[in-house]
Protein backbone atom coordinates (compact mmCIF):
# COMPACT_ATOMS: atom_id res chain seq x y z
CA UNK A 1 0.00 0.00 0.00
CA UNK A 2 2.72 2.00 1.12
CA UNK A 3 4.57 1.60 -2.52
CA UNK A 4 1.24 2.63 -4.60
CA UNK A 5 0.86 5.68 -2.27
CA UNK A 6 4.72 6.53 -3.29
CA UNK A 7 3.58 5.90 -7.12
CA UNK A 8 0.86 8.05 -6.78
CA UNK A 9 2.57 11.12 -5.45
CA UNK A 10 5.50 10.89 -7.75
CA UNK A 11 2.98 10.52 -11.06
CA UNK A 12 0.86 13.55 -9.34
CA UNK A 13 3.88 15.38 -8.99
CA UNK A 14 4.82 14.54 -12.64
CA UNK A 15 1.42 15.73 -14.36
CA UNK A 16 1.59 18.92 -11.82
CA UNK A 17 5.38 19.63 -13.33
CA UNK A 18 4.31 19.20 -16.83
CA UNK A 19 3.94 21.91 -19.14
CA UNK A 20 0.83 23.12 -19.41
CA UNK A 21 -1.44 21.80 -22.63
CA UNK A 22 -2.40 25.02 -25.05
CA UNK A 23 -6.54 25.03 -23.89
CA UNK A 24 -8.70 25.77 -26.17
CA UNK A 25 -10.45 28.97 -26.08
CA UNK A 26 -12.74 29.43 -23.64
CA UNK A 27 -16.08 29.63 -25.71
CA UNK A 28 -19.33 29.71 -24.02
CA UNK A 29 -21.35 28.55 -27.19
CA UNK A 30 -20.72 25.85 -29.63
CA UNK A 31 -19.35 24.99 -32.47
CA UNK A 32 -21.74 22.69 -34.60
CA UNK A 33 -20.56 20.81 -37.61
CA UNK A 34 -19.54 20.07 -39.29
CA UNK A 35 -22.53 20.45 -41.58
CA UNK A 36 -23.44 19.74 -45.00
CA UNK A 37 -24.29 22.05 -47.86
CA UNK A 38 -25.75 20.24 -50.60
CA UNK A 39 -24.56 21.25 -54.11
CA UNK A 40 -26.96 21.33 -56.87
CA UNK A 41 -27.71 22.65 -60.43
CA UNK A 42 -29.71 25.19 -61.92
CA UNK A 43 -29.89 25.03 -65.65
CA UNK A 44 -26.37 25.92 -67.01
CA UNK A 45 -25.46 26.88 -63.60
CA UNK A 46 -23.66 24.21 -60.95
CA UNK A 47 -22.40 24.22 -57.26
CA UNK A 48 -20.48 21.70 -55.43
CA UNK A 49 -21.45 20.23 -51.85
CA UNK A 50 -18.90 21.91 -49.45
CA UNK A 51 -18.83 21.00 -45.66
CA UNK A 52 -19.33 24.15 -42.71
CA UNK A 53 -19.45 25.07 -39.45
CA UNK A 54 -21.36 27.62 -36.97
CA UNK A 55 -20.81 28.95 -33.99
CA UNK A 56 -23.34 30.35 -31.68
CA UNK A 57 -22.68 32.01 -28.92
CA UNK A 58 -24.99 30.86 -25.45
CA UNK A 59 -27.00 34.06 -25.39
CA UNK A 60 -27.94 35.65 -28.99
CA UNK A 61 -28.14 39.21 -29.10
CA UNK A 62 -31.83 40.81 -30.25
CA UNK A 63 -33.12 39.54 -33.64
CA UNK A 64 -33.25 43.39 -35.03
CA UNK A 65 -29.58 43.43 -34.35
CA UNK A 66 -28.38 39.80 -34.55
CA UNK A 67 -25.24 39.65 -37.06
CA UNK A 68 -23.35 37.23 -38.64
CA UNK A 69 -19.69 36.94 -39.63
CA UNK A 70 -18.76 34.61 -42.54
CA UNK A 71 -15.02 33.17 -41.81
CA UNK A 72 -13.21 32.13 -45.05
CA UNK A 73 -9.86 30.05 -43.78
CA UNK A 74 -6.53 30.17 -45.84
CA UNK A 75 -4.65 27.58 -47.77
CA UNK A 76 -3.87 24.31 -46.02
CA UNK A 77 -5.78 25.07 -43.21
CA UNK A 78 -9.30 23.87 -42.33
CA UNK A 79 -12.66 25.68 -40.74
CA UNK A 80 -11.91 24.66 -37.45
CA UNK A 81 -7.76 25.96 -38.18
CA UNK A 82 -9.56 29.21 -38.25
CA UNK A 83 -12.23 28.93 -35.75
CA UNK A 84 -9.40 28.08 -33.40
CA UNK A 85 -6.89 30.37 -34.15
CA UNK A 86 -8.86 33.85 -34.87
CA UNK A 87 -10.99 34.34 -31.61
CA UNK A 88 -14.17 35.32 -33.64
CA UNK A 89 -15.63 33.11 -31.37
CA UNK A 90 -14.39 34.50 -28.16
CA UNK A 91 -16.06 37.59 -29.58
CA UNK A 92 -19.15 36.34 -30.31
CA UNK A 93 -19.66 35.50 -26.94
CA UNK A 94 -19.31 39.27 -26.14
CA UNK A 95 -21.36 40.58 -28.78
CA UNK A 96 -24.33 37.61 -29.56
CA UNK A 97 -23.75 37.21 -32.94
CA UNK A 98 -23.62 34.26 -34.95
CA UNK A 99 -20.06 32.96 -36.96
CA UNK A 100 -19.84 30.32 -40.30
CA UNK A 101 -16.59 28.98 -41.09
CA UNK A 102 -17.29 26.95 -45.20
CA UNK A 103 -14.38 24.57 -45.33
CA UNK A 104 -13.22 24.48 -49.01
CA UNK A 105 -12.98 20.43 -49.94
CA UNK A 106 -9.50 18.77 -50.45
CA UNK A 107 -10.50 16.15 -53.06
CA UNK A 108 -9.11 17.67 -55.78
CA UNK A 109 -11.60 17.74 -58.83
CA UNK A 110 -12.92 19.77 -61.54
CA UNK A 111 -15.31 22.06 -59.08
CA UNK A 112 -12.58 24.11 -57.28
CA UNK A 113 -11.74 21.57 -54.42
CA UNK A 114 -7.73 21.14 -53.82
CA UNK A 115 -5.69 19.21 -51.86
CA UNK A 116 -3.96 22.56 -50.61
CA UNK A 117 -7.98 23.60 -49.43
CA UNK A 118 -7.17 26.85 -51.51
CA UNK A 119 -10.66 28.55 -52.12
CA UNK A 120 -10.52 28.99 -56.34
CA UNK A 121 -10.80 32.85 -56.03
CA UNK A 122 -9.90 32.79 -59.88
CA UNK A 123 -12.67 31.11 -61.11
CA UNK A 124 -14.56 34.14 -60.39
CA UNK A 125 -12.98 35.20 -64.11
CA UNK A 126 -15.30 32.70 -65.84
CA UNK A 127 -17.57 31.27 -63.25
CA UNK A 128 -20.48 34.36 -62.81
CA UNK A 129 -23.11 34.78 -59.79
CA UNK A 130 -24.75 31.64 -58.55
CA UNK A 131 -22.47 29.26 -60.10
CA UNK A 132 -19.32 27.56 -58.48
CA UNK A 133 -18.57 27.95 -55.14
CA UNK A 134 -20.01 31.80 -55.16
CA UNK A 135 -23.03 29.99 -55.23
CA UNK A 136 -22.46 27.44 -52.24
CA UNK A 137 -20.73 29.96 -50.25
CA UNK A 138 -24.10 32.24 -50.59
CA UNK A 139 -26.33 29.37 -49.82
CA UNK A 140 -24.15 28.48 -46.71
CA UNK A 141 -24.98 32.08 -45.83
CA UNK A 142 -28.58 32.50 -46.41
CA UNK A 143 -29.09 28.91 -44.39
CA UNK A 144 -27.40 30.40 -41.59
CA UNK A 145 -29.05 33.58 -42.23
CA UNK A 146 -32.20 32.14 -42.27
CA UNK A 147 -31.66 29.41 -39.26
CA UNK A 148 -30.48 31.43 -36.69
CA UNK A 149 -33.19 35.38 -37.52
CA UNK A 150 -29.92 37.04 -38.08
CA UNK A 151 -30.71 40.92 -39.48
CA UNK A 152 -30.01 40.29 -42.96
CA UNK A 153 -28.85 43.91 -42.78
CA UNK A 154 -25.95 42.67 -40.54
CA UNK A 155 -24.36 39.72 -42.37
CA UNK A 156 -20.55 40.25 -42.84
CA UNK A 157 -17.72 38.31 -44.78
CA UNK A 158 -14.04 37.88 -44.21
CA UNK A 159 -10.92 36.04 -44.63
CA UNK A 160 -7.55 35.13 -44.39
CA UNK A 161 -4.58 34.42 -47.38
CA UNK A 162 -6.64 32.69 -49.94
CA UNK A 163 -9.75 33.21 -48.05
CA UNK A 164 -9.56 36.85 -47.85
CA UNK A 165 -9.21 36.79 -51.71
CA UNK A 166 -12.35 34.67 -52.09
CA UNK A 167 -14.06 36.82 -49.66
CA UNK A 168 -13.40 39.77 -51.79
CA UNK A 169 -14.63 38.03 -54.65
CA UNK A 170 -17.71 36.86 -52.93
CA UNK A 171 -18.04 40.33 -51.73
CA UNK A 172 -18.09 41.85 -55.58
CA UNK A 173 -20.33 39.11 -56.81
CA UNK A 174 -23.49 39.26 -53.93
CA UNK A 175 -23.20 42.76 -52.49
CA UNK A 176 -26.75 42.09 -52.02
CA UNK A 177 -26.05 39.83 -49.56
CA UNK A 178 -22.74 41.17 -47.48
CA UNK A 179 -22.76 44.30 -45.60
CA UNK A 180 -19.06 44.84 -45.18
CA UNK A 181 -16.35 42.73 -45.98
CA UNK A 182 -12.59 42.26 -43.77
CA UNK A 183 -9.35 40.89 -45.33
CA UNK A 184 -6.23 40.02 -43.52
CA UNK A 185 -2.92 39.48 -45.51
CA UNK A 186 -5.51 39.93 -49.13
CA UNK A 187 -5.52 41.59 -52.34
CA UNK A 188 -7.35 43.08 -54.78
CA UNK A 189 -10.48 41.26 -56.73
CA UNK A 190 -8.86 38.54 -58.53
CA UNK A 191 -5.10 40.05 -56.87
CA UNK A 192 -5.76 42.21 -60.46
CA UNK A 193 -7.85 45.33 -60.31
CA UNK A 194 -5.93 48.30 -59.11
CA UNK A 195 -8.48 50.64 -60.52
CA UNK A 196 -11.40 48.85 -59.11
CA UNK A 197 -13.01 48.84 -62.53
CA UNK A 198 -13.59 44.58 -62.49
CA UNK A 199 -14.88 44.44 -58.93
CA UNK A 200 -17.91 47.12 -60.12
CA UNK A 201 -18.44 45.42 -63.45
CA UNK A 202 -18.71 41.62 -61.09
CA UNK A 203 -21.51 43.51 -59.01
CA UNK A 204 -23.37 44.34 -62.20
CA UNK A 205 -26.92 45.15 -61.62
CA UNK A 206 -26.44 44.91 -57.70
CA UNK A 207 -23.53 46.88 -57.19
CA UNK A 208 -23.55 49.20 -54.18
CA UNK A 209 -20.92 50.66 -51.74
CA UNK A 210 -19.69 47.71 -49.84
CA UNK A 211 -17.31 48.84 -47.07
CA UNK A 212 -14.04 47.26 -46.77
CA UNK A 213 -11.38 47.00 -43.51
CA UNK A 214 -8.17 45.41 -44.97
CA UNK A 215 -4.97 44.06 -42.06
CA UNK A 216 -1.68 43.62 -44.05
CA UNK A 217 1.63 43.14 -42.67
CA UNK A 218 4.91 44.90 -43.59
CA UNK A 219 6.66 41.72 -43.85
CA UNK A 220 4.32 39.58 -45.20
CA UNK A 221 6.49 37.36 -47.84
CA UNK A 222 3.42 35.65 -49.75
CA UNK A 223 1.27 38.50 -50.21
CA UNK A 224 3.94 41.75 -50.22
CA UNK A 225 3.36 45.53 -50.06
CA UNK A 226 2.70 45.77 -53.86
CA UNK A 227 -0.01 43.41 -53.80
CA UNK A 228 -1.81 45.09 -50.56
CA UNK A 229 -1.07 49.28 -51.97
CA UNK A 230 -3.06 47.85 -55.53
CA UNK A 231 -5.84 45.78 -52.83
CA UNK A 232 -6.78 49.59 -51.37
CA UNK A 233 -6.42 51.29 -54.62
CA UNK A 234 -9.06 48.53 -55.80
CA UNK A 235 -11.12 48.72 -52.88
CA UNK A 236 -11.57 52.52 -53.11
CA UNK A 237 -11.76 52.74 -56.61
CA UNK A 238 -14.39 49.70 -56.65
CA UNK A 239 -16.59 51.74 -54.15
CA UNK A 240 -16.38 55.18 -55.88
CA UNK A 241 -17.45 53.14 -59.34
CA UNK A 242 -20.12 51.78 -57.07
CA UNK A 243 -21.60 54.80 -55.84
CA UNK A 244 -23.25 55.93 -58.57
CA UNK A 245 -22.00 54.43 -61.84
CA UNK A 246 -18.75 57.08 -62.22
CA UNK A 247 -15.50 57.04 -61.13
CA UNK A 248 -15.65 59.97 -59.79
CA UNK A 249 -14.31 60.72 -56.74
CA UNK A 250 -17.34 60.95 -54.48
CA UNK A 251 -15.61 58.20 -52.85
CA UNK A 252 -12.34 59.96 -51.61
CA UNK A 253 -8.85 58.90 -53.80
CA UNK A 254 -7.06 60.25 -50.73
CA UNK A 255 -7.11 59.66 -47.19
CA UNK A 256 -10.18 61.71 -44.63
CA UNK A 257 -8.53 60.28 -41.61
CA UNK A 258 -5.03 59.19 -40.92
CA UNK A 259 -2.35 58.17 -42.07
CA UNK A 260 -2.35 57.69 -38.18
CA UNK A 261 0.73 55.85 -36.45
CA UNK A 262 0.14 53.83 -33.17
CA UNK A 263 2.86 52.09 -30.73
CA UNK A 264 5.88 53.18 -32.67
CA UNK A 265 7.26 55.29 -29.39
CA UNK A 266 10.46 54.45 -28.05
CA UNK A 267 8.68 52.72 -24.64
CA UNK A 268 6.20 50.93 -26.98
CA UNK A 269 9.46 49.60 -29.06
CA UNK A 270 12.39 48.93 -25.88
CA UNK A 271 12.66 45.18 -25.90
CA UNK A 272 11.33 43.65 -22.86
CA UNK A 273 13.89 41.35 -20.45
CA UNK A 274 14.36 38.09 -21.63
CA UNK A 275 12.91 35.51 -18.91
CA UNK A 276 12.50 32.64 -22.04
CA UNK A 277 14.56 29.67 -22.62
CA UNK A 278 17.75 29.28 -22.25
CA UNK A 279 18.36 29.73 -26.20
CA UNK A 280 17.98 33.47 -25.88
CA UNK A 281 14.50 33.70 -27.33
CA UNK A 282 11.21 34.92 -25.42
CA UNK A 283 9.11 32.49 -26.10
CA UNK A 284 8.58 28.91 -27.54
CA UNK A 285 11.71 28.75 -30.37
CA UNK A 286 11.47 32.73 -30.21
CA UNK A 287 10.00 33.13 -33.76
CA UNK A 288 6.12 32.15 -33.37
CA UNK A 289 7.39 28.31 -34.86
CA UNK A 290 5.90 26.73 -31.48
CA UNK A 291 8.90 23.91 -32.11
CA UNK A 292 7.07 21.74 -28.98
CA UNK A 293 3.77 21.66 -31.30
CA UNK A 294 4.44 22.96 -34.41
CA UNK A 295 1.60 23.91 -37.08
CA UNK A 296 3.06 25.55 -39.83
CA UNK A 297 2.79 29.17 -38.78
CA UNK A 298 5.19 32.04 -40.19
CA UNK A 299 7.74 33.99 -37.70
CA UNK A 300 6.03 36.22 -35.20
CA UNK A 301 8.90 38.80 -34.96
CA UNK A 302 7.68 40.63 -32.13
CA UNK A 303 8.45 37.48 -30.21
CA UNK A 304 12.53 37.39 -30.26
CA UNK A 305 12.10 41.75 -29.97
CA UNK A 306 10.04 41.41 -26.63
CA UNK A 307 7.36 43.83 -27.94
CA UNK A 308 3.82 43.36 -26.63
CA UNK A 309 2.04 44.23 -29.69
CA UNK A 310 3.59 45.21 -33.49
CA UNK A 311 3.49 49.60 -34.22
CA UNK A 312 0.29 49.52 -36.70
CA UNK A 313 -0.59 52.39 -39.03
CA UNK A 314 -4.78 53.83 -39.59
CA UNK A 315 -6.00 54.98 -42.87
CA UNK A 316 -9.36 55.92 -43.53
CA UNK A 317 -11.32 56.96 -46.49
CA UNK A 318 -14.44 58.33 -46.46
CA UNK A 319 -17.39 59.86 -49.13
CA UNK A 320 -16.11 63.46 -50.35
CA UNK A 321 -18.95 64.95 -49.23
CA UNK A 322 -19.32 63.26 -45.58
CA UNK A 323 -15.74 62.26 -44.44
CA UNK A 324 -16.58 61.16 -41.79
CA UNK A 325 -18.57 58.10 -43.11
CA UNK A 326 -15.88 55.75 -43.60
CA UNK A 327 -15.72 53.49 -46.43
CA UNK A 328 -12.26 52.04 -46.31
CA UNK A 329 -9.98 51.53 -43.38
CA UNK A 330 -6.29 50.29 -44.37
CA UNK A 331 -4.27 48.96 -41.36
CA UNK A 332 -0.35 48.41 -42.15
CA UNK A 333 0.66 46.63 -39.25
CA UNK A 334 4.52 46.87 -39.02
CA UNK A 335 6.34 43.99 -39.25
CA UNK A 336 4.24 40.99 -39.51
CA UNK A 337 4.66 38.64 -41.21
CA UNK A 338 2.04 36.30 -42.86
CA UNK A 339 -0.43 35.71 -40.31
CA UNK A 340 -3.86 36.89 -38.28
CA UNK A 341 -2.90 39.10 -35.84
CA UNK A 342 -3.30 38.65 -32.11
CA UNK A 343 -4.53 35.14 -32.75
CA UNK A 344 -4.74 32.20 -30.76
CA UNK A 345 -2.16 29.54 -31.20
CA UNK A 346 -4.67 26.90 -31.19
CA UNK A 347 -5.00 27.56 -34.50
CA UNK A 348 -2.51 28.03 -37.76
CA UNK A 349 -0.89 31.23 -39.28
CA UNK A 350 -1.46 33.13 -36.10
CA UNK A 351 1.19 35.80 -34.48
CA UNK A 352 -0.04 35.97 -31.15
CA UNK A 353 1.07 39.63 -30.50
CA UNK A 354 -1.53 42.71 -31.34
CA UNK A 355 -2.81 44.53 -32.68
CA UNK A 356 -6.32 43.05 -31.48
CA UNK A 357 -7.64 42.88 -35.39
CA UNK A 358 -10.53 40.77 -34.46
CA UNK A 359 -12.10 43.84 -32.80
CA UNK A 360 -11.18 45.88 -34.54
CA UNK A 361 -13.24 44.33 -37.57
CA UNK A 362 -16.17 43.58 -35.45
CA UNK A 363 -16.06 47.34 -34.50
CA UNK A 364 -15.90 48.22 -38.46
CA UNK A 365 -18.65 45.70 -39.45
CA UNK A 366 -20.80 46.96 -36.82
CA UNK A 367 -20.57 50.55 -37.93
CA UNK A 368 -21.36 49.42 -41.33
CA UNK A 369 -24.91 47.73 -41.62
CA UNK A 370 -25.98 47.34 -44.84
Amino acid sequence: MKRLLTVFFVLALAVSLAPASHAKPRWHGHLFGPLTMRGGASGANTWPARKYYVYVPAKLAAARRRALVVFLHGTTQTAKDAAYGTRWNDLADVHGFVVAYPEESPDANNDGANAARAWPWGRAAYEGRDQGEFKTIALITRAVTKRYSVDARRVYIGGLSAGAIMGAAQAATYPDLYAAYGSWAGCAYLCADPTGALGYQRMGTHARVVPGILFSGTADYLVPLPLTSTQLTGWVFMNDWADDGTLNGSVSWTPTDGPTTVGDDTGSLEPAPNTGPSNGSHGDGGACLYLSHPKGNNPCPAGPLGWKSYPYTVTRYGFAKAPHRVVVESWYIHGMSHNYADGNTDGNFVDPFGPDTTTAAWRFFEAHPR
